[in-house]
């Protein structure tokens, strides 16, 4: 009988070992599961959750396609995600016609490589792109996939906080280009510029360069700006190029905590659809006007004194004196790269139309769209 009993009980705790074995496997093949899973960099929706500032440029054709009637387009705004599947926008839109601010809500899918795709109503009426993201969710590539379109785009997490106007500050390089279509006439400005922005509205840029249709200019600017707390943000500029003055708008959004800006232009009457895309080089405290600020050698920015080229191209200090620098068996003399002199001091031109600057923009204000995260 004993031994009955103590076969009976040893039974019981073999069963009960064995539960927790069967238990313990099942939990650890699942957390294998989910970890293989992460490893292999699968998406689902959640991966997009949260405001994106994004940018497009590109052309749109008419109906059906034809070379004749094609026109320019930009955009510039954001996109909220909830996560689950359903999304939000608002942007300045511009076809070198007019210039509208669209709103609109739709929905959105997420397929476990990454891809996915999108749909906006409201006053983006249908609109549809496809994307990919990468960077863990922090940024996608999309192309919009509405007939009659060819527009790439980027958008970028607008950061973890609430934006303002310090969130755009610092020494900015931006590349811009603006492009003209009537007709069989076309007209393409683009410029490299370097911006001293002090996080309290205003802004100014050096000498910069541009080139229209191949025709290049070396002008003056400064600049008030507004940003909304959804990171929305517009800029005036008063531009100088000799005994010429020209007013300029542009709208669009901060991403990546202040690092990077983008605009669309969004000049009234509109004329040219184009882009500018800042991004930051420093952010420095205090009054910087008056001093250089451009490309050091690192890419950090700094005080620069000569051009050299190391590399594929590279600004900062050559030799300290002006000299030669050995690029393979090439030797480039610093001293006699052509450059416009870069100081952050506007000349007396910019002064006689200081008095006429235009005022600061009050902010944009679009609605439909909540002011950061949440839907």
């Amino acid at each position: 009988m004993k031994t009955r009993e103590l076969v009976e009980t040893e039974l019981r705790g073999f069963k009960a070992v064995l539960r927790l074995i069967v238990f313990g496997s099942i939990v650890f093949l699942g957390l294998t599961l989910a970890v293989h899973a992460k490893d292999k960099n699968e998406c689902t929706r959640e991966s997009l959750k949260g405001p994106y500032g994004f940018v497009l440029q590109g052309l749109q054709f008419p109906s059906p396609p034809s070379p004749v009637g094609t026109v320019p387009v930009s955009a510039a705004g954001v996109m909220v995600f909830d996560g689950d599947g359903s999304l939000a926008a608002q942007d300045t839109f511009n076809n070198g016609v007019t210039i509208a601010h669209r709103t609109g809500t739709g929905t959105y899918t997420v397929d476990a490589d990454c891809t996915g795709s999108a749909a906006l109503g409201g006053d983006f009426a249908g609109l549809s792109f496809y994307y990919v993201i990468v960077s863990r969710g922090r940024e996608f590539a999309f192309v919009i996939t509405s007939p009659g379109t060819d527009q790439p785009g980027v958008a970028v997490t607008t950061g973890d906080e609430e934006c303002a106007l310090a969130s755009f500050k610092g020494t900015y390089v931006n590349t811009r280009l603006d492009y003209r279509a009537i007709g069989f006439f076309s007209t393409v400005n683009i410029g490299l510029e370097v911006a001293n922005v002090d996080g309290n509205g205003n802004m100014s840029f050096p000498p910069v360069v541009q080139s229209v249709n191949g025709v290049f200019s070396y002008p003056t600017a400064t600049g008030t700006y507004t940003v909304s707390s959804n990171c929305i943000i517009a800029m005036d500029l008063l531009i100088v190029d000799g005994a010429t003055a020209v007013r300029r708008r542009r709208e669009g959004v901060v991403v990546d905590g202040g690092k990077q800006v983008w605009f669309t232009s969004a000049n009234l009457p509109s004329t040219n659809a184009g882009t500018a895309r800042f991004k930051r080089l420093s952010r420095h405290d205090g009054d910087e006007r008056g001093r250089q600020r451009t490309v050091g050698p690192r890419g950090d920015s700094g005080e620069c004194s000569e051009y050299n080229v190391h590399g594929s191209v590279h600004v900062g200090a050559a030799d300290g004196e002006g000299g030669a620098r050995a690029i393979g068996n090439t030797r480039v003399r610093t001293k006699d790269i052509p450059r416009p002199r870069l100081t952050s001091t506007l000349d007396s031109t910019a002064e006689r139309h200081a008095e006429n600057e235009t005022p600061r923009s009050p902010e944009l204000g679009f609605v439909g769209l909540p002011s950061r995260a949440k839907l």
